[in-house]
């Protein structure tokens, strides 16, 4: 599978196009920002890019388009089950029944630009440039700075320990 995934990413990566629904190459355009695996159905990806998100439910070897995130600049992704979080350039969007439809959630978000993103225990995290980070506690309803000295340089996801939901992980474009 992971060969086949790799294959996948390399279009993925290079054609500037989305291609027709089910095609393996170049469901995210030119900018590949994503991959992540849904922890609740077996076989279930989701690639993003900045203009298109396509999801298998093969394990990659065949992908659909995801209409409703087009323009969503995927980049941090949170599945959980209340739900399927996407963050990007236009804010959140999610899911809540099971990735058929996606609306934007961007109400009380100190800012609309979101690189990172995760969630665990009941908390939503959202970092970006001009967030720091932000926790909400509501599912998306209000917005808390948790901080504004980190989380302008995070990117994609925001790993949330499960154990101690206050104890995240994120990458750091500027220092790791």
């Amino acid at each position: 599978m992971a060969a086949v995934v790799l294959a996948t990413l390399a279009g993925c990566a290079s054609d500037k196009a989305a291609p027709a629904a089910n095609s393996s190459v170049g469901v995210t355009g030119g900018d590949f920002h994503s991959l992540v695996a849904d922890p609740f159905v077996a076989g279930r990806l989701y690639a993003g890019g900045h203009t298109n998100v396509a999801r298998s439910d093969d394990g990659g070897r065949t992908w659909t388009k995801v209409s409703a995130l087009d323009r969503a600049d995927a980049m941090g992704w949170a599945i959980v089950p209340d739900g399927i979080w996407v963050s990007g350039h236009p804010g959140l969007n999610v899911s809540v029944d099971g990735g058929i439809t996606f609306a934007r959630r961007n109400a009380g978000l100190p800012d609309t630009d979101v690189h990172a993103f995760g969630a665990s225990g009941g908390r939503l995290y959202a970092a970006g440039p001009g967030i720091g980070v932000a926790r909400s506690t509501d599912m998306g309803e209000s917005w808390t700075t948790v901080t504004s000295d980190a989380g302008q340089a995070f990117f994609g996801r925001i790993l949330v320990d499960a154990a101690d939901p206050s104890h995240l992980i994120a990458a750091d474009v500027q220092s790791g």
